[in-house]
């Protein structure tokens, strides 16, 4: 099968035979073919498609992009977990605080026992 990087061989008015390597119409170099592991050890850049090295840079920088864009979002998320956790004991703990006091203030005021009791009686 022709075939290079998932582009088949096409035969058109606008990408002739010529006297390129066959890169253009995606028909693979003369030359023995590589196998891909030799393939990947290969530098684009150095080859003659300077073009698909240049493409997969920018997608190798967008696939960094969003790896970073995705750890960001993830430590985003435990760090407002983590604020809702200590916001949720700052609550409990208010509200333990000012039952306590309110109970310690009603407790202490002279003749607040005796009138709670004449009410009841």
């Amino acid at each position: 099968m022709n075939a290079y990087f998932g582009y088949h061989a096409m035969e058109s008015a606008c990408c002739p035979p010529g006297g390129d390597s066959g890169l253009a119409c995606g028909r693979p170099r003369p030359g023995p073919p590589l196998d891909d592991r030799e393939r990947l050890r290969t530098p684009l850049a150095a080859g003659p498609h300077p073009e698909i090295a240049r493409i997969l840079e920018e997608v190798q920088y967008i696939a960094r992009r969003f790896r970073e864009q995705d750890e960001a979002e993830a430590v985003c998320s435990e760090w407002k977990f983590a604020a809702a956790v200590v916001d949720r004991l700052c609550l409990v703990a208010f509200s333990l605080f000012s039952i306590i006091c309110t109970f310690t203030i009603l407790m202490s005021a002279p003749n607040f026992i005796e009138a709670v009791s004449k009410d009841f009686t």
